[in-house]
């Protein structure tokens, strides 16, 4: 099967895999290329990357599959790995829209990353407030059960405290039901970030 990394589709050499773009020129890639069910996909997993303090999401961990050769399709998650172990108030790898600290991925940084992608905010609101609802409730069960130290759960608290929606919890239905069904013949290649929390 035929997959570009966003390096490829930027025409980014891999030493600046970490520069030149921003999350939200990622997202209007995907919007234009796959569509509205990729392009919650790609909030779903870039608000589980912030929330587990992921700061190597650069341009080659993000890519799109061509499952038919034609059409394109964000790819499985890949690379997923939180770098506070490692970096101790690292950030992330891109800017969101404005910032790359993962303190600032707020519902307004999220409002404006769909502005500037054109993208539809209740889409994109609804997609990282499920996720964060859905990470909070399996955090919640298991984050006493995994090999983490204290410094790296403080970290991820603080990140998932500030990417909490100021309106409350995440809704109940899930954002998937809020589209139409893939075209037929596309298939469904994503692994998706949804299945992980």
């Amino acid at each position: 099967m035929h997959a570009k990394d966003f390096a490829q589709v930027f025409d980014v050499y891999a030493d600046n895999k970490y520069e030149l773009a921003r999350f939200r020129r990622i997202a209007t890639v995907i919007a234009a290329k796959s569509g509205h069910e990729d392009v919650a996909e790609f909030i779903r997993c870039l608000t589980f990357n912030t929330l587990i303090a992921n700061g190597d999401m650069h341009l080659k961990n993000w890519s799109l599959t061509y499952p038919d050769d034609r059409h394109a399709r964000l790819s499985p998650a890949y690379d997923l790995v939180s770098t506070v172990p490692y970096i101790p108030d690292d950030q992330s790898a891109l800017n969101f829209s404005r910032t790359r600290k993962f303190s600032g991925y707020t519902e307004d940084e999220l409002r404006h990353l769909s502005a500037k992608a054109a993208l539809p905010h209740k889409l994109v609101q609804d997609a990282h407030r499920e996720t964060v609802g859905r990470f909070m409730a399996n955090w919640s069960a298991e984050k006493n059960h995994l090999p983490m130290g204290r410094e790296v759960m403080d970290q991820s608290m603080r990140i998932s405290r500030q990417c909490r929606s100021s309106e409350g919890t995440a809704r109940q239905r899930p954002v998937r039901d809020a589209f139409p069904e893939r075209p037929p013949n596309r298939g469904n290649s994503s692994l998706e970030c949804q299945t992980l929390i």
